[in-house]
């Protein structure tokens, strides 16, 4: 009984260090948004790019899966490998401010990012994500933080219906076989 309470205690501490790291990033982030967005929008300075990033499991023909927090550490190290600071969100997304990205920077970033994936996991993780601008946000940074996200979820359903899609069309092959 003793050795399950400690256990139980053990986690519950684990838990609350993680909601606090958590409530850490998202202030950190809160603060840097407005910074970004004021400069962008008020001062009509140098433009933010506000990049939401995750990764989806892809069909794998062995049937073997990975558990997705292997793939979101990935890009999270990676990111902090290129030097960017990098923010925890939900469910492990993380988010990366470009001060001053073109939009050629941002693709070559979402390329080297999905190449190094693929490579690192033989392909059973996708990179998804959501883009939005400061100068997009006129009102606030959550409108900003909201638009990025809509964007993010607009390419994860149109992921799942291209995967339903691909299966139904398999599925089809092996009836008239």
């Amino acid at each position: 009984m003793g050795i399950w309470l400690d256990q139980l205690e053990r986690e519950s501490q684990e838990s609350r260090t993680l909601t606090q790291q958590q409530l850490r990033d998202r202030d950190t982030l809160r603060s840097a948004l407005e910074e970004a967005h004021d400069a962008a929008v008020l001062r009509s300075g140098e433009d933010t790019v506000l990049l939401l990033l995750d990764v989806h499991l892809t069909p794998d023909p062995t049937g073997a899966s990975l558990p997705l927090v292997e793939g979101q550490e990935l890009i999270h190290n990676e990111l902090v490998r290129m030097g960017l600071p990098v923010y925890a969100l939900r469910d492990g997304q993380a988010c990366v401010l470009l001060r001053g990205a073109s939009n050629e920077a941002v693709k070559t970033l979402l390329a080297r990012l999905t190449r190094r994936l693929g490579d690192l996991t033989q392909g059973r993780f996708g990179l998804l994500f959501g883009a939005a601008r400061a100068s997009e946000a006129r009102r606030s940074c959550s409108d900003w933080m909201t638009l990025a996200d809509l964007r993010f979820h607009a390419r994860q359903s149109r992921l799942a219906a291209t995967a339903s899609v691909a299966s139904a069309g398999l599925a089809r092959r092996a009836e008239r076989r």
